[in-house]
């Protein structure tokens, strides 16, 4: 029996047609949403915070919050950044982030 996640399933929930396209046919979109957009960022951010990590490296806030913000200019996504607020509410999110995950590094 195939294993589904949870976003193929509530792409199907959505629009059956945008499953086919997405998953059946293998169809790629142009462009990014947020929350890819986003999820990408996080998943970029941790690795090389546990990477450093395996060479007995911390990162400070400070350098996590910079990359971050580079990894999404690099890859062009200024548009992103129009959006009011963006530098406060990414920085908050890493904050505590980064406060929760302290203790067990």
């Amino acid at each position: 029996m195939p294993a589904y996640s949870h976003s193929q399933l509530s792409t199907y929930e959505t629009c059956p047609h945008q499953y086919r396209l997405a998953y059946i046919e293998k169809i790629k979109t142009e462009t990014e949403g947020i929350e890819a957009f986003m999820g990408s960022r996080v998943h970029d951010t941790l690795e090389k915070l546990y990477r450093d990590l395996k060479v007995t490296r911390l990162n400070t806030l400070e350098e996590l919050l910079s990359f971050i913000i580079r990894a999404g200019k690099k890859i062009g996504m200024e548009w992103f950044r129009l959006r009011k607020g963006y530098d406060a509410e990414i920085t908050s999110v890493w904050r505590e982030m980064y406060h929760r995950l302290l203790p067990a590094l």
